[in-house]
């Protein structure tokens, strides 16, 4: 559950980052080292990607019943210009 909030470099070789667990809200600061924060950036990119594929899926599927429930309402003459105006 661990985000890192805020990071910097640390000379040439390493990373200083900044922490947040999102679930009990726990600050922690780390340095690590450019073969961790390039893996640590890999998987953070992956995780995003997920995170973002479910994001649309769901927002598709509430526009489609967004959709569905505006169609049903204009075959029903449940809407007229005016509700527009």
């Amino acid at each position: 559950m661990m985000c890192p909030i805020e990071w910097g470099t640390e000379g040439e070789r390493a990373w200083w980052i900044s922490w947040c667990c999102g679930d009990c809200g726990l600050d922690w600061h780390s340095v690590v080292s450019n073969l961790q924060a390039e893996a640590l950036d890999r998987d953070l990119a992956r995780h995003d990607a997920a995170i973002r594929r479910t994001a649309d899926a769901i927002a598709r599927e509430l526009m489609r019943g967004e959709a569905d429930t505006f169609i049903a309402a204009l075959q029903r003459d449940l809407i007229d210009a005016a509700d527009f105006a």
